[in-house]
């Protein structure tokens, strides 16, 4: 990692290296003073970009969030930003309210109402900003930052202070600038007795963390006391590849990471144990450092790397370092589901590779129930371990129903023995995409209110499907056929973990991008307990190439930063729950949910229909009548289409014609209605700001392969869960 030292006296970073999205918002946006405001913001994103503190994670994703889908005015995107902060981060309000207030905050929110575009975004900004720095301890090597808004340029200094002090430091130049434009009051200093009273504040939000242990009522996990629902929104951690270590302990401290898991917010890790591991004690007993060692793949570097990072990890015993982890993603309030991915040691998988099925080489149940007892027994005391999954991806030539049902049920009672705690999962055949067999036979276990079923599902998982068929017709075909082979297990009344599914993280894989809008309309329609494939930006080694970069990673493979926050950003439209016990505060509505972008729905401040970052808090009605509806008192607002190309109205539903809505295509996710006075269909879809609610003609309905109809697709999803 590079950092400024005092033999480097000065570092420019210029419009050149501004983050790619908000280069083509400067070069387009509107008014002189917006470009300015977002030539410092980009170059303060470059200069923060990668570094140890990770200053960047939160506010920078606002940034390019916001302006990812192409140009926009500068007060557009600043009240969008405003909004955000708002509707997402109550706790900013402290800044600008109340005793604790900080004038310049004061006076910059006070744009808002005058309407000033630099005001609004170097203010806001800066807030979303200090609102993800998390660790004023974490030295970065600035002394002074320097903003130069005439020349377009940020100057560092090398020397150690805090990233809140360099965000101090940028707040107290750009509120000069913003007073200067606006004419506001005098720049305000910020000595250190007012940086004490700002509060240290999370980037984004966790989804809920439980009270252990958790159990299932009906087709929901619950708080086994409360019986309020718990959503698992988890990230795959793997730790069953040869060295047999977490990924990632290398590049980042255990700790970090950990706290990086909360922050993308996540509040779950489903994490790969190797069956060998728990059985073999040799292997186990290994220290971290022997098991590199013994790698002749490996060199010394990951040996060093680890010992900087993690240096009370590195002469630990393997099982023993693994509860490290354990332990450290419970000090996180991360829960933790122990998944069984592979027997031996290595990459899973395979048909033949030995670890498919019981009774292939590598794959003795014997022994694999032995190891399951293992880790059930060990794992007693952590309560963060909510759940086992039995198997990862049962597979290959010997895979049968009867050896199924006869072992899994062995499993599931040798691991509640050891255990009552923990959730059992169970996992189906065919690499995890069938459980469609348990629609004429049921598990037989001798306790209740632990079972779990989980599934997989890649864009791979149907063959060439997505690159070869329209997008409409596969998502129909394909999410019938996820239901038909254990969708359905929702309605016997069993919980369904989709506990794999992701995508190429750079956007360059079409049948991933294709899959992923289907994947997350259908993960938000039932409302899943999911893991996302995968956390690891890169591998220690993985069949037999040293420092793989893993694309589906949410981690850069430095693990320093977010590897596509805009991929981030639509995972965590489905972190929250939608409904369920103890999310059943109102009577259930529907949310309008665009899964390309992560984005619902909603008002603005002049009830304009957007789409907007955030909880989806607008509660629409798809009644009867097929009308699309907003009830406020005793009037009902319906969405209603005005033409081609024009954005979409709110009009009181008894004076409007054009109002009748109907889901097309096969995906049903086209959300059509007929223009008045006219034949011609059309369909919701997003202006060309990115935001805003238009109609126009409905694409790629069917047929033609090589149509994107991802821009079309709305989702309605219902909802029960109160939102102020």
């Amino acid at each position: 990692m590079t950092a400024f030292s005092s033999s480097s006296p000065s570092c420019v970073a210029s419009i050149t290296r501004v983050v790619p999205p908000l280069v083509e918002l400067v070069g387009e946006c509107g008014g002189v003073t917006a470009k300015k405001a977002l030539v410092v913001l980009g170059s303060l994103a470059t200069l923060l970009k990668g570094r140890e503190a990770v200053v960047a994670t939160g506010g920078i994703t606002v940034l390019m969030e916001a302006t990812k889908t192409g140009p926009t005015t500068g007060r557009e995107f600043a009240v969008h930003v405003l909004l955000q902060l708002a509707t997402e981060s109550p706790h900013i309000q402290g800044l600008l309210v109340g005793e604790g207030a900080i004038p310049p905050l004061v006076a910059i929110r006070n744009c808002f109402a005058s309407g000033d575009a630099a005001g609004l975004l170097a203010g806001t900004t800066v807030l979303e900003l200090i609102h993800a720095s998390g660790n004023r301890e974490k030295i970065i090597w600035v002394r002074s930052l320097e903003v130069d808004l005439e020349k377009q340029k940020v100057v560092v200094v090398g020397d150690n202070i805090t990233p809140f002090e360099v965000l101090i430091s940028v707040l107290k130049s750009l509120y000069q600038f913003v007073s200067e434009e606006a004419k506001l009051p005098t720049s305000y200093p910020l000595e250190n007795s007012e940086i004490e009273k700002v509060p240290l504040l999370t980037s984004i939000e966790a989804a809920a963390a439980a009270a252990y242990p958790l159990s299932t009522s009906g087709r929901w996990i619950v708080d086994a006391g409360s019986g309020k629902r718990v959503k698992l929104a988890c990230v795959n951690w793997p730790s069953h590849l040869e060295p047999m270590v977490a990924e990632g302990l290398s590049k980042r401290p255990l700790d970090e990471i950990s706290k990086a898991i909360g922050t993308m917010g996540f509040n779950c890790v489903r994490f790969t144990w190797p069956t060998f591991l728990a059985t073999n004690h040799s292997l186990a007993n290994l220290t971290v450092r022997q098991s590199f060692e013994r790698l002749s793949a490996l060199n010394s570097t990951d040996i060093s790397l680890i010992e900087r990072h993690n240096p009370a990890l590195i002469d630990l015993p393997l099982i023993e370092a693994y509860q490290a982890v354990v332990s450290n993603l419970g000090d996180n309030n991360v829960m933790v589901i122990l998944d069984n991915h592979i027997s031996k040691p290595g990459w899973c998988c395979k048909k033949t590779d030995g670890n498919g099925f019981f009774g292939d080489t590598y794959f003795d149940p014997n022994v694999w129930l032995e190891g399951l007892h293992n880790m059930a027994t060990l794992f007693r005391s952590h309560k963060n371990v909510i759940g086992m999954s039995l198997r990862n991806e049962l597979r290959g030539p010997r895979q049968n129903v009867e050896d199924w049902f006869k072992y899994m049920e062995m499993g599931a009672e040798a691991v509640h023995a050891a255990n009552k705690d923990v959730l059992v999962i169970l996992s189906g055949l065919s690499f995890d995409i069938d459980l469609g067999f348990l629609s004429t036979r049921q598990v037989k276990v001798s306790f209740s209110s632990k079972l779990v079923f989980e599934v997989h599902w890649y864009s791979f998982s149907d063959g060439q499907a997505w690159g070869n068929g329209n997008p409409n017709d596969v998502c129909g075909r394909i999410s019938g056929s996820v239901t038909n082979k254990a969708g359905f297990l929702l309605d016997r009344q069993f919980p369904l973990f989709l506990s794999e599914f992701g995508i190429d993280q750079r956007g360059v894989n079409e049948r991933d991008n294709r899959y992923f809008s289907c994947a997350l309309a259908y993960a938000a329609d039932k409302d899943l307990d999911w893991a996302l494939w995968t956390l690891q930006g890169s591998y220690y080694l993985r069949e037999g190439v040293v420092e793989l970069e893993e694309t589906y990673g949410l981690l850069s493979l430095n693990w320093a930063t977010v590897r596509n926050p805009t991929q981030l950003q639509r995972v965590r439209a489905i972190q929250q729950p939608f409904r369920g016990p103890g999310f059943s505060d109102v009577p259930p509505y529907k949310i309008i949910f665009h899964p390309l972008t992560g984005h619902c729905v909603t008002l603005d401040s002049s009830r304009r229909l957007t789409l907007a970052i955030g909880p989806c808090s607008q509660r629409w009605n798809f009644n009867d009548d097929q009308t699309l509806s907003l009830t406020t008192g005793s009037t009902s607002s319906c969405i209603t289409a005005v033409g081609l190309g024009m954005p979409v109205a709110l009009a009181e539903c008894h004076r409007v014609t054009s109002s009748k809505w109907a889901l097309l295509s096969s995906s049903h996710m086209h959300v059509s209605t007929k223009v008045a006075g006219g034949n011609a269909t059309v369909c919701l879809d997003v202006g060309r700001d990115g935001r805003s609610l238009i109609t126009n003609p409905c694409r790629c309905l069917g047929g033609d392969a090589r149509c994107d109809p991802e821009g079309q697709w709305f989702k309605l999803v219902t909802s029960s869960r109160l939102i102020n």
